[in-house]
């Protein structure tokens, strides 16, 4: 567990961030120890990390499904256990051996049978599978994220450790740390959520996923600016390539689509309802305030705005942990 103390209004959380961040030289007139500052710069997952991730997430998935099949056959065939359970379990036993595809297909099937009994505590669901049903689902949502996810996530981890501690300097400017970065972890999550949602049922379902991933995205660039800023590396978020774009979109669709202005003239704007149930797309209807035979129009990827968006935040963390350097050493 982290260790965690406060002493002279500064707080130092895990003494493992000094070991990533540098070597103790010794003590400053205050008693504060004074670290040889050498950031630790991660670098780009390369194709092979990644493949090598993603072997290790499909294998403790394998492991896990096998663990729970066991646990099941102990469960006595006559526990009052729902139908679409013991469907279920059958089914993932037979898929133990088949395709990475397949054995995700069912573990989740399990997650979605399983859950309510799990979280009503039925009779059924001994403590071990009550254990394997949401890390069954956290590593099945794992192999569901991009790899663009997967990246901003262990950056997040990787920003964290080099200078969640000793390095910022008010306990103000940690705390403000610390929820940016968790911000961008729960906005990244959120973007990798729609990329899983199956095909829209209903407009209702699919105006609340547009609004909210264009929300996620905007919510993403404003944390990893405040991290930025905490750290004293100026950037901006949307003037990066691709993300001036996602914040155009997100002002039309979500943002301001009333009388904004758009070079220098005001328009309105609003989402195409014919094809607000795609879930690939979203199209832009415009037309001028002040006349309303000027129309115009713009459709957007939904994958291009997750993607481009990831690697805006992505990058900005890279240059983040190249730049910044200890607040209290200038």
């Amino acid at each position: 567990m982290t260790d965690e103390h406060q002493s002279g209004g500064r707080r130092i959380i895990g003494r493992r961030t000094r070991e990533l961040t540098g070597q103790i030289a010794g003590r400053d007139q205050a008693g504060w120890w004074t670290p040889h500052w050498r950031p630790v710069v991660p670098k780009p997952i390369t194709s092979a990390e990644a493949t090598q991730l993603l072997s290790e997430q499909r294998r403790k998935l394998r492991t896990y499904a096998a663990s729970i099949v066991e646990y099941w056959n102990q469960v006595p065939a006559t526990a009052s256990v729902p139908k679409t359970v013991r469907e279920a379990m059958t089914g993932l036993a037979a898929k133990l051996e088949g395709s990475d595809s397949a054995l995700l297909r069912a573990v989740e099937r399990v997650v979605r049978a399983a859950t309510p009994s799990v979280r009503s505590e039925a009779l059924w669901a001994t403590d071990a599978i009550r254990a394997l049903v949401p890390a069954l689902n956290s590593l099945a949502r794992q192999l569901r994220r991009s790899q663009l996810g997967q990246e901003v996530l262990q950056l997040c981890r990787d920003v964290r450790e080099n200078f969640g501690g000793r390095e910022i300097a008010t306990d103000r400017d940690h705390k403000r740390f610390m929820a940016a970065v968790m911000v961008i972890e729960d906005a990244t999550c959120a973007i990798e959520g729609y990329r899983a949602l199956p095909p829209f049922a209903h407009t209702d379902e699919a105006y609340l996923a547009k609004y909210g991933l264009l929300q996620a995205l905007q919510l993403g660039f404003d944390a990893v600016e405040r991290v930025g800023e905490v750290l004293g590396v100026r950037l901006r978020a949307d003037a990066a390539s691709g993300g001036k774009r996602i914040k155009i979109t997100r002002t039309l669709v979500a943002g301001h689509p009333l009388g904004g202005n758009m070079r220098g003239q005001a328009w309105e704007h609003f989402h195409d309802r014919g094809s607000a149930s795609d879930k690939s797309v979203m199209k832009i209807m415009s037309f001028a305030s002040d006349n309303t035979d000027n129309w115009t129009g713009q459709t957007q990827s939904t994958t291009d705005l997750m993607d481009d968006g990831l690697v805006v935040i992505r990058n900005a963390l890279h240059q983040i942990i190249k730049k910044a350097r200890p607040s209290d050493q200038g």
